[in-house]
């Protein structure tokens, strides 16, 4: 269930979006539910979460010392009473109220000074401390509203301020959202339309961002050609760029694959048909997307053509080394394959990856994931037959799970996370830990690396309802 507040054992912390950093009590502990909102209404709470919300003695005490330390503006703040099953009463009146978009940004202006956050009574330090846990701890965040619902293939990048930015497709049309903190989604924006939109089966668009720049990327069928956009004011307008395949339709497969090192580096690779089989192609831009160095083939298989229909994958290093992989099709046999370039010009002769090998007449559209860490290390998962591995340079194979498929991988800082499919659910494995249950109903994850914590995004049908999830993972 999603909750419209932080659930935490007695303690819970306001999801509103608007402010934060009010002590919150659930009913079940005895004590009413507090909490204070401003520009942005409080959320209907679900059924089994009916409860008495009232401003109290915590709450203005809070307010208080928000006040003594000139964090608050003026605002109009709603007093909401729900009893049972009765309407909401409302009333209306002017009061302090903190502006913070989450309890982090209430603690990071607390910590602008020593001095500032020392002064403040050590039950105010507490409950900022708590509260800013809680939002890496939160319950997962809708981000598309419910006229979008049934949307899918979510892609989520993070720009260097923090700023994470997520695509999606429904039906023909590609849309973005954004957010400063992960509570918080701006209202998606459709970024333009394209006749049979690739969707679906890891066909999608793709994203990534500078702090100045954000790119996306998506494929038509129609025209068989590889779009993209590009948005100067973090995503409230766009404008289309050439494609980014010089031969018409070369690109009808629909399956490619962009990154960025957030620096201005990027890379966009895609299976190319302009050829007599499948190969790799790929271009490289050295200004965020903005404009693109000419295209270049990385692979063709001697055997006359890569795997059919399974993604491929590129990464870029903190050193700006631009790594791609992809499943390949020699000798009968569908294993993964990687090669790494410097100049996104020239690359290494391609490496298999693991020690087994997967003999099939066929394409198990599954094209695994390729990350690298921030101190540069890479880190590849793939599935083999019905099993999920994951390879680094220190390993060649490694068993993660049975029974698995379509895993993703990113770093939590130098915690590498991977996740991946068993029976429509979405499993987690943190460093070495065992794997556990990270959401059900869930499929076609993404996940942007963070030093703190990484950004996913999911498809999720739980309960029956379909919508687009994100949350942080530590």
């Amino acid at each position: 269930m999603i909750l419209p507040h932080f659930a935490l054992p007695g303690i819970c912390f306001p999801r509103s979006g608007n402010l934060a950093c009010l002590l919150v009590l659930p009913e079940r502990s005895g004590h009413p539910i507090y909490e204070a909102t401003g520009r942005l209404p409080i959320p209907a709470l679900p059924p089994r979460q009916r409860a008495r919300i009232d401003t109290d003695l915590a709450g203005k005490f809070l307010l208080r010392q928000a006040e003594r330390f000139a964090m608050i503006d003026q605002t109009m703040c709603h007093c909401v009473s729900i009893l049972n099953d009765t309407e909401p009463e409302k009333s209306r009146r002017p009061v302090k109220a903190i502006s913070s978009l989450s309890a982090a940004s209430f603690l990071s202006i607390c910590r602008r000074t020593k001095r500032r956050f020392s002064r403040l009574p050590m039950l105010t330090r507490l409950v900022a401390y708590v509260a800013a846990a809680a939002t890496l701890n939160a319950a997962p965040v809708e981000i598309i509203p419910p006229d979008l619902r049934g949307a899918v293939q979510p892609q989520v990048a993070v720009a260097p301020s923090g700023r994470i930015h997520i695509v999606f497709g429904k039906d023909n049309a590609i849309y973005h959202t954004t957010s400063s903190d992960g509570r918080v989604c701006s209202p998606p924006v459709k970024i333009g339309e394209l006749e049979k939109l690739a969707l679906r089966m890891r066909r999608g668009p793709r994203v990534t961002a500078t702090d100045k720049l954000v790119v996306v990327t998506a494929i038509s069928h129609a025209d068989g050609n590889l779009h993209a956009w590009t948005s100067s004011d973090i995503g409230k307008s766009w404008q289309e760029a050439a494609p980014l395949n010089s031969i018409p339709k070369s690109a009808r497969e629909g399956l490619h694959a962009l990154a960025g090192d957030g620096r201005g580096l990027a890379a966009v690779v895609w299976l190319d048909l302009r050829g007599e089989g499948k190969g790799l192609w790929g271009r490289v831009s050295h200004d965020g997307g903005a404009t693109w160095e000419a295209e270049s083939s990385i692979y063709e298989s001697p055997d006359g053509h890569i795997c059919e229909c399974c993604v491929p994958n590129v990464a870029i290093s903190p050193n700006g080394e631009i790594a791609a992989m992809w499943r390949n099709w020699l000798r009968g046999s569908r294993d993964f394959y990687m090669t790494a370039s410097r100049d996104g010009r020239g690359f290494s002769p391609a490496t298999k990856l693991g020690v087994g090998t997967w003999k099939l007449n066929g394409c198990p559209m599954d094209g695994g994931y390729l990350t690298f860490s921030s101190a540069g290390n890479w880190l590849a998962v793939w599935r083999r037959e019905r099993s999920v591995f994951a390879s680094d340079a220190s390993s060649p194979e490694k068993q993660l799970a049975d029974d698995a498929m379509q895993p993703v991988a990113g770093f939590a800082g130098k915690t590498p996370l991977v996740l991946w499919e068993t029976s429509g659910v979405l499993m987690l494995q943190r460093g070495t830990a065992a794997p556990a249950r990270f959401a059900s109903g869930a499929a076609s994850a993404s996940i942007a690396s963070g030093t703190e914590a990484a950004s996913i995004v999911w498809e999720s049908s739980d309960g029956g309802l379909k919508t687009l999830l994100f949350d942080h993972i530590r």
